[in-house]
C-alpha cells in the first residue's frame, strides 16, 4: 500500500486499486476479504474500456466526449 497518499474517497464496502505493471495494490478497503462478485455488466465494461483504450493507445487521463 502507498503511506504516503490518501486512499481515494470509495463508498463501496470492498475495493483495490492495483499497479497493472508490478500487480501490487496500491489501496484498498477489506480488499483480501472473501466476497460474492460484483455486477458482471459493470465489470465487463470496464475490462471493454480498458482494452479498446489499450488498443488504441488511448491515455486514460484524456477526456473523451459521449455522444
Amino acid at each position: 500500500m502507498l503511506m504516503d497518499k490518501p486512499a481515494p474517497p470509495v463508498s463501496a464496502l470492498a475495493w483495490v486499486v492495483l499497479d497493472r505493471t508490478t500487480k501490487k495494490a496500491l489501496f484498498g478497503r477489506f480488499e483480501k476479504d472473501r466476497r460474492e462478485v460484483a455486477s458482471l455488466t459493470k465489470l465487463l465494461t470496464l475490462y471493454t474500456v480498458f482494452s479498446i483504450a489499450d488498443s488504441l493507445k488511448i491515455d486514460l487521463q484524456t477526456p473523451v466526449k459521449v455522444l
